[in-house]
């Protein structure tokens, strides 16, 4: 094959690869591109997560009996890491088994979860966290 032949063929791939990057051809991830069905197990999760983060601590004698303003605060905290979570997961390509299980983990480490995700940041950032 020439030299001319090659490098037509050479043009003619990366023209095609330009074609399929272009931004109007690739789906932007934003949070009104999901339906309500990703957002509802999304949900599901987060506060099952909770759930699990309020029995451990009557188990473990930190709260000695169930207290409903508890339970909120705990469903509060993991719906709002859960929707970060998955987000999270969403930039990264994550596949959705392992997006479900990072979500329920999250969920159910509840303030310790975002404790980490400060310090995280903070050490990706070079800044030090206070308290």
């Amino acid at each position: 094959m020439s030299t001319q032949a090659i490098q037509k063929l050479k043009n003619s791939a990366q023209n095609d690869l330009l074609v399929v990057e272009k931004d109007e051809d690739v789906p932007h991830k934003d949070p009104t591109n999901y339906n309500i069905l990703t957002y509802l197990w999304v949900m599901i999760l987060s506060l099952w997560g909770g759930t699990a983060h309020t029995v451990r601590k009557l188990r473990t004698g930190v709260i000695k009996h169930f207290s409903l303003s508890e339970w909120v605060g705990d469903m509060v905290i993991s719906g709002f890491l859960g929707v970060v979570t998955f987000y999270l997961c969403e930039y990264a390509n994550v596949s959705p088994p392992l997006n479900a299980v990072l979500i329920a983990v999250s969920a159910h480490q509840g303030t310790r979860g975002i404790v980490t995700l400060e310090k995280y940041i903070a050490k990706k950032l070079g800044v030090s966290v206070d308290g």
